[in-house]
């Protein structure tokens, strides 16, 4: 039976896309809280609520991998500056939350001044968890939603996010799904939308 996971095939044109969006939204997040010569906020911490392995089967980096690249590639002002970051990876698999820490050992990505912090179950229990560090105020937050969340992610969810007071979120959702399936009671049950004229204005659709 073919596997219906994503990172056991090559990862296709619109993840690839979605995942530079990632890599160079953190890469220009990060100089924000850590180019000053005196940075007002000390803690910064990056979550990846939906990491999976890390990587497809060629090994092309998945989200939590170009998370740990961007970080690390600030590695100079971090270090000089004494800023404490955290990268969060968290899955419902434990069995790819297993391969993912090993991965990320094997890759070098999680220097000793940097804390990589794996998680596995459900993604209400892991938000709770987290929830503390969301919301306190001297820690900077960067939360990615992929579009595996999005049944996770109800209105209560993204009022929560929204009151944290220093996280900025990346919520990535597929405007194409949801104007073709629109109407089916999965979709319905979290977000109740009209069809959009065509599926070029399905994101304004979204938005609204």
């Amino acid at each position: 039976m073919p596997s219906d996971e994503i990172e056991d095939k090559p990862y296709e044109g619109g993840t690839l896309t979605k995942l530079q969006l990632f890599e160079l939204y953190a890469q220009a997040w990060l100089p924000v809280f850590t180019s000053k010569p005196n940075p007002y906020w000390k803690k910064l911490h990056l979550f990846d609520f939906f990491a999976g392995k890390g990587q497809d089967c060629n090994g092309v980096p998945g989200s939590p991998l170009r998370l740990l690249a961007a970080v690390k590639g600030r590695s100079g002002d971090i270090c000089r500056k004494g800023i404490g970051v955290t990268v969060s990876a968290c899955d419902l698999s434990s069995a790819k939350i297993n391969a993912l820490k090993y991965l990320v050992s094997e890759s070098n990505l999680a220097p000793s001044w940097l804390i990589f912090d794996s998680r596995a179950g459900e993604f209400v229990d892991n938000f709770a968890h987290y929830l503390p560090v969301l919301r306190d105020e001297k820690t900077v937050c960067l939360v990615l939603i992929d579009q595996y969340g999005f049944k996770h992610v109800d209105s209560d969810v993204f009022r929560t996010l929204a009151g944290c007071p220093l996280t900025d979120v990346l919520f990535f959702i597929s405007t194409h799904h949801l104007h073709r399936f629109s109407d089916h009671p999965t979709i319905q049950k979290y977000i109740r939308m009209d069809k959009a004229g065509d599926h070029y204005h399905a994101h304004r659709t979204v938005l609204d």
